[in-house]
């Protein structure tokens, strides 16, 4: 006799599951719900990605150059607005589509981060190898435990958690002093999670104009867009500010926040990937994971 579908039955039902591994329990790459369990989103302004437990790799938008879904599997994924995708597999080998792919291949590699107009890769011992086509080399004297990139700058995050910055303009050059556990540019700014929960932000006349003064935390985690700022507070609800915030900004729970441009995604704690704002280039028009 004919049964009713249902998630957790062991088959997938196209048209309202993702997938489908018999059971309805989570943290196994397939979700109580019957969604790949995503890991990360990454947003440019242009397009986004993201990418499942599982290491499948999903894009939309304009520019990304990703074939629809790529079946690697990946460890990590970067994005840049209008050159293109990177992604790490588990072996530290990087492939790219777009602006950089002839950087496919490049063995070593813990992660990547792209901007406008540079690539930067991080090896496992915290060493970063930098193409920069803007004002400045690399600083060799330092290891990193993240890098991140705007419109020109480039900044790490030392083991030590004191933030070095190059390749940009003069005021997102000068990073505060402090400690910080993560950081996470814009296109004309850089921000930083202090070790308390509270958020920097550097370039003073950008700042000044266009993010304006940071909400008191604690903070879990940030991401910083064109002219505004996305947190997760320790309730793991959104804070977003500065006078570029994309409307909506969702309701509930989540796991990761995302800004790109004048838009955001979000990683629910459900494993529902929500985006928001801007629209233009189908930034935030997420396919079925």
């Amino acid at each position: 006799s004919c049964q009713t579908a249902s998630c957790g039955d062991g088959f997938v039902h196209a048209d309202v599951e993702s997938c489908d591994d018999g059971n309805n329990t989570g943290d196994d790459g397939c979700s109580a719900l019957c969604a790949h369990e995503v890991v990360q989103v990454v947003l440019a302004a242009d397009h986004g990605c993201a990418l499942s437990k599982l290491g499948t790799l999903r894009c939309w938008g304009t520019s990304s150059g990703v074939p629809e879904v790529v079946n690697e599997p990946f460890d990590s994924v970067a994005v840049g607005h209008g050159s293109g995708t990177c992604a790490v597999n588990a072996q530290g080998v990087l492939t790219c589509w777009g602006k950089w792919s002839a950087k496919s291949g490049a063995e070593g590699v813990a992660s990547v981060v792209l901007g406008n107009t540079s690539i930067c890769l991080l090896s496992p011992q915290g060493v970063a190898t930098c193409d920069l086509s803007y004002n400045g080399e690399t600083p060799n004297a330092f290891t990193y435990a993240q890098l991140t990139t705007g419109a020109h700058v480039v900044c790490g995050l030392g083991h030590t958690g004191t933030v070095t910055c190059w390749n940009g303009d003069s005021f997102a050059m000068n990073p505060p002093d402090g400690q910080f556990t993560q950081i996470s540019a814009g296109q004309w700014h850089v921000c930083g999670l202090t070790t308390d929960g509270e958020v920097e932000c550097w370039d003073e006349g950008y700042v000044g104009q266009y993010i304006g003064a940071s909400p008191p935390g604690p903070f879990t985690q940030i991401s910083a867009g064109n002219d505004f700022v996305c947190a997760l507070d320790e309730a793991k609800k959104i804070v977003c500010w500065g006078n570029g915030t994309p409307s909506n900004s969702p309701e509930g729970t989540f796991k990761s926040v995302e800004s790109g441009g004048h838009s955001a995604c979000a990683v629910s704690t459900e494993d529902e990937v929500v985006c928001w704002g801007d629209n233009s280039s189908g930034q935030i028009d997420v396919p079925p994971l």
